[in-house]
């Protein structure tokens, strides 16, 4: 915890920016994946 704590700002910042972009791709391959089984139980 307190090493951590001893970083810059900076790397947190980073940290979640790229949290972010996977999360976001996460969500766009399950948001596929749902629609595909929809497509296919159609």
């Amino acid at each position: 915890m307190e090493i951590h704590a001893a970083q810059p700002k900076k790397d947190d910042g980073e940290l979640a920016e790229m949290g972010t972009k996977y999360f976001a791709r996460d969500l766009l391959q399950i948001t596929g994946m749902a629609i595909e089984i929809v497509s296919i139980g159609m």
